[in-house]
């Protein structure tokens, strides 16, 4: 094996050839050819003397030498592997991949002797090739790199065309013409390959000094660029003709549509396409209703183009068509301009039993409550969880805005102080709150007393309309109360607090913060009083009771707090039905209103052992067209099954070895599935008692900016605020006065959502805060005790899951949505839930955090890998676009690679000078390549990109990829060659 530097050397000029026989890009053509140079005398070269990879020349059978070959006869079937590779039309260009000054050019034959131009050639085999010297390389420094390129003779003149004038000493430029493919034939008698054509090319990459130990062979898989090329020569046949149609739009489609804005000004969207042949960006037009679109750039391996849509003349979908050099495609409906990009969420999560280990299952329920929560309205959010049987947890539901303040009658965050209540001692304000600074409390100062009847009471009369169809109190709690013994309780009085009636009753333990909904529907038309209460007995005392966000006006459904409700009740257990879970989030999906992004988020740590398999439900998925972004937790993840699933669907992978990854990778996620770009990612940890601070630069072309924290420990004390480019800060408390944020805080996250006008471009400033000490006990998952009856699990802790697929809008028991009822029907056994819990110790050490900042934004980054999937000896190419209304040249752009089996992540820079599989120089496309051999597993690339606009504004962006690397099942490194096929 060699080293890094020789890899990355080889590699540079490796993947430029895949690079080249993708985009096509012609330069000049230079004159061909034919005179013979005069036959050698003695030979003047041999290959093993010179350290290329080759040994001598001795047939065409395996081991015959190394590099690369294409070519075939008619009883190989054209099956694109070496020996029995695929037919090179003859006339195909040969093409320099990258520049080089011409070291040789020879003749030989097969056994092995090579001859300078100028001698006579003596065989019956002539052969002609053509050696490029490169200095200069990027991560070779000192040494050289060689390239042969080979070409087999015409059958009548036994010579194989080198370009007019070519000679020793001259500078070659990248894509120039070396020379041009001859036609064979063999003349050997009995060989059963006699008389085919055998158009054949080989090309190797070489390099001094030659003490390394290279791969045995390395050869090509062709196929793509030899579409349209004329006849094969191993059929007779159109080369490919059974293939798909040379031309297929990927994405956006009429099942899985992008949306551009307001018909009088749209926004840039992204095509993906599937072409078999070779193509530049001057060979594609694009139009969308008709209208000519701008392309923006084109990454030269995939075809994923940036678009400017076409303004149109009113809203509605609009069929989008991509033709290129006279193939057409066309996807109806595909692009809509309706200035809203909602999408529909099933996340899907893994709840078999192994998830119970290395605190799998509560870190996934955090994460998957964290996506919810940085949803945005109008999206449909739905949750199903899978072992060997599945659940839907939460069915699809769109999420709608509250209703408007006016509407309420009463409403208190409790940010203004204690004005609106009347608390009895030592009910009180503490810091401990849902979202801002203050909540209250039952005991502020530690655990609440024995033999305690403390009330905390509306001041004012609540008069209830009798126009108000569906009137309802609703608060967020959480609680840690003496269960069955100890109790909070919501009251009601129609009789000015003469006598109260029960509404609902707490018991237990639930220390995730969760909205309670209480039906009013009976006291409509009255004047009402309403109280929390806490009783308890003479025995054990706990933390208590906080209340948060109270409110009384129409029923609302909030379908974030369900969904993060019905996310809590998945609890581990039995086998695992991947494809049983992906199955039910397609039923769901497809149920679904249409003309919106439908997608599907998978969590899985193991292998799938209960059908129905991916296998089974997978080309149903592709069918619908919806996209599965995946996520393998754990070593013990099935990572290959994962990346296949997200490869066949368009979706992202994700590998995350250790659970608290979790949250940054469902950030990421939430960023693709809602088209935001990333602005800074930062990983730290914090100390007690200290402040970080981290700035990031907001660009102008930001409309709008998620500012968004996760840390590990619930009791951690830790707190997170803004500081504007002019020097305010934000806050919860101005959060929550300021219709241009949002905030949401949770036990472990938080984040701050922020639009115009107080989002403003400049240097803005992160800050964290933690408190010196911290909680002493934190308890997790536990199960909400409510007023509702008692849910009798098996011993197994498992509730036999539901079957219906049908989309249900009405309200989730995991809203709390509780009917009135009176003292005397109350017992604990009507009411308790018994939590499951798990203690955690106190975060003592430096906390870890991850901060990350969302935007949507005109100014973006495309990040891509040349193809989603990698054998272990295939080189990789990552590419960066960067385009504002225009391509963005002059950025520095820096890949770290974290490669499976590497202890150490690699840092490369991306390039866009033509010179690095990134296509023309100076088109806004950046691009790095580099082979193996590697080790199979997950490999993962980050990329910074930073620079000035078009307009000459500084801006950041960054990304995230994650590819498997699969064991190659033979000896073979496929390659894609510069070939040109006329």
């Amino acid at each position: 094996m060699f080293s890094y530097r020789l890899m990355h050397a080889i590699s540079v000029v490796t993947l430029l050839v895949m690079t080249f026989g993708v985009s096509g890009a012609l330069t000049q053509e230079i004159a061909l050819s034919a005179t013979a140079y005069p036959p050698p005398a003695t030979p003047v070269f041999s290959m093993p003397a010179t350290g290329f990879m080759g040994l001598s020349w001795s047939g065409d059978g395996p081991g015959a030498h190394r590099g690369i070959d294409i070519w075939s006869w008619r009883s190989a079937g054209c099956s694109c592997r070496e020996p029995t590779g695929c037919g090179v039309m003859p006339g195909a260009e040969v093409r320099a991949v990258y520049d080089g000054v011409v070291a040789g050019i020879y003749w030989g034959d097969r056994s092995g002797r090579w001859y300078s131009a100028g001698t006579p050639n003596p065989g019956n085999y002539p052969l002609s090739v053509v050696i490029l010297e490169h200095q200069g390389v990027p991560g070779i420094s000192t040494n050289k790199v060689y390239t042969v390129y080979q070409h087999m003779a015409n059958d009548d003149t036994r010579e194989s065309y080198v370009a007019q004038g070519l000679a020793v000493g001259q500078t070659v430029r990248q894509n120039e013409v070396i020379g041009r493919q001859g036609n064979w034939r063999y003349y050997v008698a009995n060989d059963p390959r006699a008389n085919d054509p055998i158009t054949h090319l080989h090309f190797e990459v070489a390099y001094k000094p030659d003490t390394y130990t290279l791969p045995d062979r390395i050869t090509v898989d062709p196929m793509p660029y030899l579409i349209g090329g004329g006849q094969s020569s191993c059929s007779g046949a159109p080369i490919n003709s059974s293939a798909p149609p040379a031309l297929k739009i990927l994405r956006p489609s009429k099942a899985n549509p992008v949306d551009v804005g307001t018909p009088a000004s749209p926004s840039k969207f992204t095509i993906e396409i599937a072409y078999a042949g070779s193509a530049s960006l001057q060979d594609v037009t694009v139009t969308v209703g008709g209208k000519p679109a701008t392309i923006i750039n084109m990454t030269p391996t995939r075809y994923t183009m940036e678009v400017q849509a076409p303004p149109q003349t009113g809203s509605g979908a609009y069929d989008l068509t991509v033709s290129i050099k006279g193939a057409t495609a066309t996807e109806a409906s595909a692009v809509s301009y309706n200035g809203a990009s909602n999408a529909n969420v099933i996340l899907t999560l893994d709840r078999s039993g192994s998830m119970s280990t290395d605190n799998k299952m509560p870190a996934a329920h955090n994460a998957a409550r964290q996506f919810v929560d940085l949803m945005q309205v109008g999206d449909g959010v739905g949750v199903v969880g899978f072992d060997d049987r599945v659940t839907t947890a939460f069915p699809l539901t769109v999420i709608t805005d509250p209703p408007p303040l006016s509407s309420l009658i009463f409403t208190d965050t409790m940010e203004s102080g204690t004005g609106k209540w009347i608390p009895d001692p030592p009910w009180g304000l503490t810091s401990v709150a849902y979202r801002g600074s203050a909540a209250w409390t039952d005991s502020p100062a530690g655990n609440y007393a024995n033999n305690a009847n403390s009330v905390l009471a509306i001041a004012d009369p609540i008069v209830l309309p009798a126009s108000l169809t569906t009137p309802a109190l609703s608060f967020w709690h959480r609680y840690d109360i003496e269960n069955y013994f100890d109790y909070g309780r919501v009251e009601v009085s129609t009789d000015n607090g003469a006598t109260w009636q029960s509404l609902a009753a707490y018991t237990g333990v639930n220390t995730t913060w969760s909205r309670a909904v209480i039906d009013l529907s009976p006291y409509r038309g009255q004047t009402i009083r309403l109280r929390f209460r806490l009783t308890t007995n003479a025995y054990l005392t706990r933390d208590g009771w906080y209340i948060d966000d109270v409110t009384v006006g129409p029923k609302w459904v909030d379908a974030r707090a369900d969904a993060i409700a019905a996310i809590g009740t998945l609890t581990p257990r039995g086998s695992t039905s991947i494809g049983g879970g992906l199955q039910r989030s397609q039923q769901l999906l497809s149920a679904s209103a249409p003309g919106r992004t439908r997608a599907i988020v998978l969590l899985s740590d193991g292998q799938e052992n209960t059908a129905p398999y991916v296998s089974d439900v997978l080309p149903q998925i592709r069918a619908s067209q919806i996209t599965v972004h995946t996520i393998g937790l754990g070593t013990d993840a099935d990572q290959q099954l994962m990346l296949s699933i997200a490869a066949q669907t368009g979706g992202t992978y994700n590998y995350a070895p250790r659970p608290d990854q979790l949250a940054g990778i469902y950030n990421t996620i939430s960023g693709a599935v809602s088209n935001r770009q990333t602005l800074i990612t930062i990983d730290g940890t914090i100390a007690a008692g200290a402040t970080v601070t981290r700035d990031v630069t907001v660009d102008s072309s930001v409309s709008e900016a998620t500012f968004w924290v996760s840390w590990t420990n619930a009791g951690a004390g830790v707190t997170f605020s803004l500081q504007t480019p002019g020097g305010a800060t934000i806050d919860a408390a101005s959060a929550a006065a300021n219709d241009s944020i949002d905030y949401v805080g949770g036990s472990t996250y938080a984040y701050y959502r922020v639009r115009a006008p107080t989002l403003t471009p400049g240097v803005w400033r992160i800050l964290l805060s933690r408190a010196a000490a911290s909680s002493a006990t934190i308890i997790d998952e536990p199960t909400v005790a409510t007023s509702e009856p008692l849910v009798e699990r098996p011993a197994d802790g498992f509730v036999e899951p539901e079957h219906d697929v049908t989309p249900d809008l009405s309200p989730d028991p995991a809203e709390r949505v509780i009917e009135p009822e009176p003292v005397a029907q109350s017992t604990p056994a009507e009411h308790v839930v018994e939590p499951d819990s798990v203690a955690q110790p106190a975060a003592t050490g430096d906390e870890p955090f991850v901060a990350r900042v969302l935007a949507r934004a005109s100014l973006t980054m495309g990040f891509y890998l040349g193809k989603m999937a990698y054998l272990t000896t295939e080189p990789m190419i990552c590419i960066v676009t960067l385009a504002d209304n225009a391509p963005i040249t002059g950025a520095t752009v820096v890949l770290t690679v974290t490669l499976p089996g590497q202890p150490v992540a690699l840092t490369l820079p991306l390039y866009d000078d033509g010179r690095h599989g990134d296509g023309a120089a100076g088109d806004g496309v950046y691009a790095t390549t580099f082979i193996g051999p590697f080790t199979p597993g997950t490999a993962t690339f980050s990329v910074i990109a930073s620079g000035r606009s078009s307009a000459g504004e500084p801006f950041t962006r960054q990304g995230e990829l994650s590819t498997y690397v699969a064991t190659n099942p033979d000896p073979y490194t496929f390659v894609h060659l510069p070939l040109v096929v006329r």
